[in-house]
């Protein structure tokens, strides 16, 4: 990679290393150290800094200090990650890689709570609540955290309940920005000498940040609820059993999608129809609510539910672990197609999941000459989708509902999984690992009525559509893919302070169905309702060092990630995704990250990405809305090959700095800044130059009061200071060429926040 053409992209680098010479030239004068981050990346409870693995981990109490609250918050502050709102799934992407826009794309950076993984990407929009900390591990990390980790994982660690009784309780005002209350508390304690509980809930009651014109209210308002109870059983010291339940209701009204760009053509129609649309990325947007004379129609609804029972036995040379879980959510998007009033083109999308997993592994106890893991995991998945698309205006003879795509598919997967770490000498220790993995997938996909973008419905005895209309397909599918994913990592540790790793990994993500295919109405049997299992081959170079006598941690690595058969998604009509397996894409970079206790009263912290990501080789990527309409694309096709990926900025930092001012014996006044950024990155896979987010920084700030014995503390919270105006995702409003729309992210917002512990 070369960087040297952009000065720009040398400032966090020369900032990072000039802190690191500063740091080692004055670390005999420091006493100050950091405290040990403990992480369970490879389902042992290890230091951060002997895991030879690039994981950046965020504790809990400081998520909550800066009233981080879910997952799309706390993205932007970690480089290379990127997680966004769309419609129906979520949009998580590491290092440039992660799943289309398609109900039917498993995850590639799997989310884990508790040890237990969850399969979808919607799990990312349940509130962060009663947690111990998050860590984010970058590239595959299947043979170890589970299947469908080609980019990486998101492993979470919610709280225990604690042998002494313990509560807290916060209390948040945002009074800029995203306007209403936060309400969230954990209490903890002992029931018995063998049991003890703990209960945590979170209400949070918001109204949006933009400011709809046509309905006077402001989008997208909140109102959550979540709460998890988990009881903990110790009848011995050898013996221990978990139980948690957990769930989440989340209700949003409004949208925070504008249109950012509208041709002449969407700007004539808008205004024929009275609408007060600007058609600019700002802080204002007019869109309907009511469908049909139905009012509340632009909505998301989410109800979902986990259960866990976690047994673990303990022996003098292992530890056995089960863990059976059970989630499920049900959840209902409704919005508009052109992003604006015009309410014939309607979209309204459920979908239904459950999921069992059952997990027996052997770990052991560590300090042996050889060390081992091993384990069986088992996971059954439904899935049932339900896409509607109403566009009854264009043509006299069209339905309410033009395009209806019913998806109900099946899953049973089983795995093997392995490692076993030998310590060669007292400075030398390799690794190999492996999963082997059997999935099952079948699909079933039916469309009707008939009638696509004002095509007159086909006329006939019907099947499971209106009266009079054919499906416009009825398709079945099945798949049943084998995978072994195998690993080779050496370590080289020449002092206590300082590990060394060198790693080279098979990932791998399972193929699946187009749960939104459209096909000819004469055939919907052309292979298109399928796409194959995806494959990455991945090496890493890092380090580990623990510096400056305690007193700062410096972690970096280099890594090259080689993907074959890339599974991608691309907008090809309204509100459509088609879905495929692109040739091949690398994405390659160099991540380091540093934590510095410079006294007991000041700590900063810098971390920087630097990545190239491309296609290597992908010859028939999508073409845009625009190419298409000026028959830029004759065979409707582009090459990609060498392109930059979607959500990949060449380079993404975030570095902070808290000070703690002692004000008496009891009091200190404690201040927190934070700036992060990223370079420009595209939001589409057709590269359309309308769907680039430029470059920019934003500034957090917040100022703490509290006690010096953490009994309580008052906040106010400052983010995004600058009032970037800023998109997670974006592509083409196909009803109109030339027209595009937006995610908007959070303008400024401040926060007053009180917590009281007890």
């Amino acid at each position: 990679m070369n960087y040297s053409n952009n000065t720009n992209r040398k400032y966090p680098v020369a900032a990072l290393g000039m802190g690191c010479l500063l740091m080692v030239q004055t670390s005999t004068i420091h006493a100050a150290t950091l405290e040990e981050v403990v992480v369970t990346a490879q389902k042992r409870e290890q230091n951060m800094q002997d895991v030879p693995v690039a994981i950046q981990a965020v504790l809990g109490e400081d998520m909550r200090a800066s009233g981080i609250e879910k997952m799309e918050v706390l993205a932007p502050t970690i480089p290379s990650l990127h997680v966004s709102e769309a419609f129906g799934g979520d949009q998580i992407f590491l290092r440039g890689l992660g799943p289309g826009v398609n109900f039917g794309f498993e995850q590639a950076v799997g989310q884990v709570v508790d040890g237990f993984f969850y399969g979808r990407s919607r799990f990312s929009r349940l509130q962060f609540l009663d947690l111990e900390r998050v860590e984010i591990l970058k590239g595959p990390q299947g043979a170890i955290i589970g299947k469908n980790t080609t980019a990486g994982a998101i492993n979470i660690t919610t709280a225990n309940p604690t042998d002494e009784f313990e509560a807290w309780a916060t209390i948040s005002q945002e009074i800029e920005g995203a306007e209403g209350e936060t309400y969230e508390g954990a209490i903890s304690g002992p029931l018995t000498d063998s049991i003890k509980a703990r209960l945590a809930l979170r209400f949070e009651d918001k109204d949006g940040f933009l400011d709809n014109k046509t309905t006077g209210k402001n989008d997208q308002s909140r109102n959550d609820l979540a709460g998890r109870v988990k009881v903990m059983f110790e009848p011995s010291d050898n013996f221990s059993a978990m139980l948690q339940y957990g769930f989440s209701d989340i209700e949003r009204d409004g949208r925070n999608i504008q249109p950012i760009h509208c041709s002449a053509v969407m700007r004539a129609t808008i205004a024929s129809l009275g609408i007060n649309e600007d058609c600019k990325l700002n802080d204002t947007r007019s869109t309907i609510d009511t469908h049909q004379g139905v009012g509340g129609f632009e909505f998301q609804d989410t109800e979902a539910s986990t259960m866990g029972m976690t047994l673990a036995w303990a022996f003098d040379a292992f530890t056995i672990t089960s863990l059976s879980g059970y989630a499920e959510y049900e959840y209902t998007d409704g919005g508009f197609g052109s992003y604006t009033g015009i309410e014939n083109f309607a979209i309204d999308i459920t979908e239904d999941y459950k999921q069992f997993s059952q997990e027996i592994r052997m770990v052991s106890n560590g300090g042996e000459k050889v060390d081992y893991i091993v384990g069986i995991f088992y996971q059954d998945q439904s899935l049932d989708s339900d896409f509607d698309l109403n566009i009854g205006s264009l043509g006299p003879n069209t339905f309410n509902r033009n395009r209806r795509i019913q998806t109900d598919q099946e899953s049973d997967t089983i795995a093997l999984f392995g490692q076993v770490s030998w310590h060669l000498a007292e400075q030398w220790d390799v690794t190999f690992e492996g999963r082997y993995t059997r999935e099952e997938k079948d699909g079933h996909s039916v469309q009707f009525p008939a009638a696509l973008y004002g095509k007159d419905p086909v006329p006939g005895p019907g099947s499971g559509g209106p009266a009079g209309v054919f499906n416009v397909h009825d398709v079945k599918d099945d798949l049943s893919e084998n995978d072994f994913s195998p690993g080779l990592v050496l370590q080289w540790m020449p002092t206590d302070n300082a590990m060394y790793y060198a790693s080279i990994k098979k990932g791998f993500k399972g193929g699946g169905f187009d749960h939104q295919l459209t096909a000819n109405q004469e055939d919907a049997s052309d292979g298109r309702f399928s796409f194959g299992d995806e494959q990455v081959i991945s090496t890493e170079l890092g380090g580990k060092l623990t510096i400056a006598d305690g007193a700062a941690r410096l972690n970096f690595s280099i890594f090259r990630n080689e993907y074959d058969e890339l599974q991608v998604s691309s907008q090809i009509s309204t509100a459509t995704f088609a879905v495929g397996n692109a040739a091949s894409a690398i994405t390659q970079g160099v991540e380091t990250e540093l934590e510095w206790r410079v006294t007991d009263a000041l700590t900063v912290t810098a971390a920087v990405a630097l990545l190239d990501a491309e296609f290597d080789e992908f010859p028939g990527g999508p073409c845009s809305q625009y190419q298409i309409a000026n028959a830029m694309c004759p065979d409707g096709t582009q090459d990609l090959s060498n392109q930059t990926l979607p959500y990949a900025p060449d380079y993404s930092f975030n570095g902070t700095v808290e000070y703690v001012v002692p004000l008496s014996d009891n009091f200190e006044l404690i201040g927190f800044l934070r700036a992060y950024g990223e370079d420009e990155k595209q939001l589409a896979l057709d590269m359309d130059p309308n769907t680039v987010q430029d470059s920019f920084t934003k500034v957090d700030a917040r100022i703490t009061l509290a006690d010096t014995v953490g009994r309580w503390q008052v906040s106010v919270i400052g983010r995004n200071l600058g009032d970037e105006t800023t998109i997670s995702f974006a592509n083409d409003i196909t009803l109109f060429n030339g027209s595009y729309f937006g995610v908007t992210e959070a303008p400024r917002s401040i926060i007053l926040q009180g917590t009281l512990r007890f």
